[in-house]
């Protein structure tokens, strides 16, 4: 009976949080992306919070309107999205590739700021003021 419980608990604890994380593929189309050499990059770095599981670092940058902005990150263990609260931008759900960097570059055209999400992970928020 004990064996049972313990196999029930892994398979919930490891099919549920996998399930919750692959909701956001299905329709989601990256918007608002670019290449070139970015001004500021932001990695998105593990956080240990279960209900986070990443964090922005930083959280909050400053760039002239025409600047772009890079997130990059390692991790593998979790996937992750770059979205802005007004959907001017969506890198949809990224997963990293083990032994690379995964990136997403946005272009800031005009003044104002810019708040945005992670999809994946409701505490992971960040914002990016364009002057």
């Amino acid at each position: 009976m004990l064996r049972r419980l313990v196999a029930v608990g892994i398979v919930c604890f490891s099919v549920i949080p996998l399930a919750a994380c692959h909701a956001y593929l299905p329709g989601c189309l990256p918007k608002g992306g670019t290449t070139g050499t970015a001004r500021v990059t932001i990695s998105i770095d593990p956080d240990w919070n279960p209900f986070n599981r990443g964090k922005f670092v930083p959280s909050s940058v400053t760039v002239r309107a025409g600047n772009l902005v890079t997130w990059s990150f390692k991790e593998t263990t979790a996937p992750h999205s770059i979205t802005a609260d007004d959907g001017s931008f969506d890198s949809c759900q990224m997963v990293g590739v083990p032994g690379g960097l995964t990136h997403f570059t946005v272009r800031f055209s005009q003044p104002g700021i810019f708040k945005y999400h992670c999809r994946v992970h409701s505490g992971m928020r960040g914002e990016v003021k364009v002057t």
